[in-house]
């Protein structure tokens, strides 16, 4: 692999940090979306917009607001454009987003108070066949019960992750979920912010465009070895039809713990897995990674690469968040290949120390390359006020 582009996409704005996010609208041309947001606090986004691109991102539209934010009587309600996917069979355009009222709009409210909902497009985004609240298949299910586990007003679930559109033709949608004490409170260990447990919802597409959705058999990790549970479990279908998850977790509140990736394993395409366990490299030894997001692309030429935080030394909860790094999964024991891990970005001489913790990746049509989309986040303390500042950076890498 090798860097040969580094740019600067969307500079921060005096609001806050600068986020973006593009995708394909099909499943064969080179029509595309870009969405930009600012973070103005910790995990709250606005100033939205959207923009498109017929040449494959090289060109871009007029920047159109995307409204985000709006005041009712009950608090703040937030939602996000969402994650975009398209089936590369059927070609139809999946949106699933996140709709959070937040009554004094705090970022910890939108593990109580989000909804899961996804909208269908059959022309590339133009028109949208409907928009509603994700609920799984059964007469148990509802609005109020929308989702094994999650009872709307006390828990959520949130997209972990990129959907993996299986060889069998399902849809396999990572979602990590808040979890309930036995009084409906949310339990969360001491010295953590949220403790959260990951399932597969399973769907297959119906004649109607809409999904019916399942869910598998959840995967947890106890506090006693990771103190917020198991999140943004990052997929993939290996070539001889394994299913590779591998985790983020966490030891804040209990730095005695060690920090890694933790993975499992699914023979039956998502609905159960193997016992977690630490991820790590294929020559059987272990290394370092801080509670950050890590995804799996998988490339036409048939490789599986592997993006997140590597630390040199036992990180502490979230931190350090860089180098940002990338390497090639071994489809035999789906652990990392050390000899091809680069550093695709990380702290430059004595500046504050950047968070490549957030990041998106994908394939680019006609030239292969590997497109990452990060934002390089630090945070400013003012007087008694945080902000959050930073630009987003695109980087090319040649597999």
């Amino acid at each position: 692999m090798k860097l040969i582009e580094r740019t600067i996409a969307y500079p921060e704005g005096p609001e806050g940090a600068a986020y973006e996010l593009a995708g394909y609208l099909t499943a064969d041309t080179l029509d595309m979306i870009r969405v930009r947001t600012l973070e103005v606090r910790s995990d709250i986004y606005d100033h939205c917009t959207i923009s498109f691109s017929a040449d494959n991102g090289r060109t871009w539209s007029e920047s159109e607001p995307y409204p985000v934010r709006r005041e009712t009587p009950e608090g703040v309600y937030r939602q996000s454009f969402g994650n975009t996917f398209v089936d590369p069979v059927n070609g139809r355009l999946l949106v699933t987003a996140s709709q959070t009222l937040l009554p004094t709009d705090q970022m910890l409210e939108a593990l109580i108070h989000s909804t899961l909902t996804y909208r269908v497009s059959e022309d590339g985004g133009r028109s949208w066949l409907f928009d509603e609240q994700v609920v799984q298949h059964g007469d148990a299910y509802s609005a109020e019960y929308p989702i094994d586990g999650v009872w709307t007003g006390k828990n959520v679930a949130h997209v972990a992750n990129e959907m993996v559109f299986s060889s069998d033709g399902r849809l396999v949608l990572p979602l990590q979920r808040t979890c309930l004490q036995d009084d409906g409170t949310l339990f969360c260990p001491p010295g953590a912010l949220s403790y959260h447990d990951l399932i597969m919802l399973i769907g297959a597409w119906q004649d109607d465009g809409r999904i019916r959705w399942t869910a598998g058999q959840p995967v947890t990790l106890p506090p006693e070895i990771s103190t917020r549970g198991v999140t943004e479990g990052a997929v993939a279908e290996m070539p001889d039809g394994r299913f590779l998850m591998v985790m983020r977790t966490s030891n804040a509140g209990n730095l005695k713990l060690p920090g890694h990736k933790w993975y499992c394993v699914s023979h039956d395409g998502g609905d159960t897995w193997d016992t977690p366990r630490p991820w790590g490299y294929t020559d059987g030894s272990l290394f370092f990674s801080p509670a950050s997001y890590s995804t799996i692309a998988r490339h036409s030429s048939g490789g599986y690469y592997w993006f997140g935080n590597i630390s040199p030394h036992n990180p502490e909860g979230n931190l350090p968040r860089h180098p940002l790094v990338a390497g090639l999964i071994d489809p035999d024991s789906l652990l990392l290949t050390r000899d091809t891990v680069m550093v695709v970005d990380t702290r430059r001489g004595d500046e504050v120390p950047p968070l490549l913790g957030n990041f998106q990746v994908y394939e680019e049509r006609g030239t292969g390359h590997l497109i990452v989309r990060s934002t390089r986040l630090w945070v400013e303390q003012q007087g008694e006020r945080r902000a959050y500042r930073g630009h987003a950076y695109l980087y090319r890498i040649e597999p």
